[in-house]
C-alpha cells in the first residue's frame, strides 16, 4: 500500500492488527465508540513520516457504517459538547472575525452549526448519519458524505472539519475538495489527534486514538505537509481542550456511578491540536 500523502511504498509496521477476526461492526464508527485498540496493522511512512492504518473493509461498508450509524451517548453529552464548541466559535472569530458562510464537515447533530447560526453564521453541515441529521431539527444538514459538487466551487468563507480528517482514507483528496468549496483567502479550521505527541508515546500501542475508524494519524509537521500540498498557507496550531462530563469519562471505564458524576471539567491529554489554515487569493499559483 502506497502513503496517501506522498506515495511512497518505503514503510515500517509499527503496531500489528489487533482484529483478529473481528468483523465490521457500526459501533466501532460511533463519534462516542469505545472500541480502543481495535486496528488494522499501523505503519509509519519512511519518507514523510505520515502514519497511518491499513484496513481492506471496502469503502462501501465503511460508508454504510457512517450512514446507518446511531449514537444516543452523543446526545447525553450534549452541554459538554456545546462548551467545546463555543471555544471553537471563538477561536474562529480570531481568524475570520466577520461572520459568512460556512460549512461543517461531519456535522454530526448539527451542535457547532446550532452556535455558528446564533453567532449569525450562514450555516450548512455535511453528515452521512441519517440518525445525527434527524437529530438536527430544522438545521441545514445535508445528508452524505464529503464528494465533489454538492456545492458549487468557492461557496463558503470558513470550513470546518472537526475529529474529522483522521476517518478519510485519503485525507488529501477530501481537502482538495474543501479547497474547492473555499472562496479565496477563506479559512480551513481542523481538530485532530497529535500521533507524535508525548502522551502518544507513552501509550505507545496502546494509545486509544488506534481505532478502526482511524485511517490516519497525524502530527503537526505530517498535517502541515498535507495542508500545503493541497495549496493551504498561514497554518497555525492551537492547543486543543474539550469538555467532558465526569460521568463520560468514567463510563469509558467503570460501569459505577459516582455522585456528582455529570459535573462537566476541561480535559487536556496533550495528544489533540487545532489548526487553522487560509486558501491563499491567488490559487492558481500554488494548486496545480
Amino acid at each position: 500500500m502506497k502513503c496517501v500523502l506522498c506515495g511512497s511504498k518505503n514503510k515500517t509496521l509499527i503496531y500489528a492488527s489487533t482484529l483478529g477476526t473481528k468483523r465490521i461492526t457500526g459501533n466501532q464508527y460511533l463519534c462516542t465508540s469505545s472500541n480502543y485498540g481495535e486496528h488494522g496493522p499501523v505503519y509509519k511512512c519512511n519518507d514523510c513520516k505520515l502514519v497511518f492504518i491499513v484496513d481492506d473493509t471496502s469503502e462501501k461498508n465503511i460508508i454504510n457504517s457512517y450512514t446507518n450509524a446511531q449514537d444516543p451517548v452523543y446526545v447525553n453529552e450534549m452541554d459538554a459538547r456545546i462548551k467545546t464548541f463555543s471555544v471553537h466559535l471563538k477561536r474562529l472569530a480570531k481568524y475570520f472575525p466577520q461572520a459568512g458562510r460556512l460549512l461543517d464537515v461531519g456535522a454530526y447533530t448539527g451542535v457547532f452549526l446550532n452556535l455558528a447560526r446564533k453567532a449569525g453564521w450562514q450555516a450548512t453541515g455535511i453528515e452521512p448519519s441519517k440518525w445525527a441529521v434527524g437529530q438536527a431539527g430544522d438545521l441545514l444538514i445535508i445528508n452524505d458524505i464529503l464528494r465533489p459538487n454538492i456545492f458549487p466551487k468557492a461557496s463558503f468563507e470558513v470550513v470546518t472539519i472537526w475529529d474529522v480528517i483522521e476517518h478519510f482514507s485519503d485525507p488529501v483528496k477530501a481537502l482538495f475538495i474543501v479547497s474547492d468549496y473555499l472562496k479565496p483567502d477563506g479559512i480551513l479550521a481542523m481538530t485532530t489527534m497529535d500521533v507524535e505527541s508525548i502522551t502518544a508515546k507513552i501509550f505507545g500501542k496502546k494509545w486509544p486514538w488506534y481505532m478502526r475508524m482511524h485511517r490516519v494519524c497525524f502530527s503537526k509537521q505530517t498535517i502541515t505537509k498535507t495542508l500545503e500540498k493541497c495549496g493551504f498557507v498561514d497554518i497555525k496550531f492551537n492547543s486543543h481542550i474539550r469538555y467532558l462530563s465526569i460521568r463520560y469519562l468514567l463510563s469509558k471505564f467503570t460501569k459505577i456511578k459516582f455522585p456528582l458524576d455529570n459535573i462537566i471539567i476541561p480535559v487536556y491529554f496533550g495528544d489533540l491540536f487545532d489548526v487553522y489554515a487560509r486558501k491563499p487569493k491567488n490559487v492558481r499559483a500554488v494548486i496545480k
